[in-house]
């Protein structure tokens, strides 16, 4: 399997991952806000995770839309990997009670922001390509971290549906 081939397969497997934290993240904000249940640092936690497991993801959607629009696909990543890193490092600071939440809040939010441009500019570019979601509405939820679980399963399915036929080599048959 060549490299281009493994990352995507990796990419797919963080992209079901993620959603699957990112469900459980929801559910504890949701728990957190609506009914005061001590959950927020369990949704902090997941987002941090889930978080991580993006990063490969990015990597993976670059090197799919780069040979469409390479200055923009680049711009895409960098705009991702930099939300998605910063996004990582101020949620774990929180976490440890390193950074309290009033400082972190602010920077977090702009980190956010800063991987919805990813999310918009990839449902742009995606438009191009039947490999990647393209419906902006889901892109924006996605970015927006309500809608992230749904944007992820449906990267997992698009990222796997080329190895899907797949069947392993047979062995060689000696005569």
């Amino acid at each position: 399997m060549d490299k281009a081939n493994r990352s995507v397969r990796v990419a797919a497997f963080c992209a079901y991952a993620s959603g699957v934290v990112s469900i459980f993240g929801i559910i504890f904000l949701f728990a957190f806000f609506g009914i005061g249940a001590p959950t927020g640092r369990l949704n902090d936690i997941a987002v941090s995770v889930q978080y991580s497991l993006m990063l490969p993801i990015a990597f993976a959607m670059y090197q799919i839309l780069k040979p469409k629009r390479p200055g923009l696909s680049l711009a895409a990543l960098l705009f991702g990997t930099t939300g998605m890193l910063a996004v990582i490092v101020l949620q774990v600071l929180l976490v440890t009670d390193v950074l309290p939440f009033a400082n972190q809040i602010v920077p977090v939010v702009i980190a956010f922001l800063v991987v919805l441009v990813w999310f918009i500019i990839n449902g742009v570019l995606a438009r191009s390509t039947d490999k990647l979601p393209s419906n902006m509405l889901l892109n924006v939820l996605a970015g927006l971290y309500v809608g992230y679980p749904f944007w992820a399963f449906s990267m997992w399915r698009r990222l796997r549906a080329p190895f899907q036929d797949q069947q392993p080599l047979d062995p060689p048959r000696h005569s």
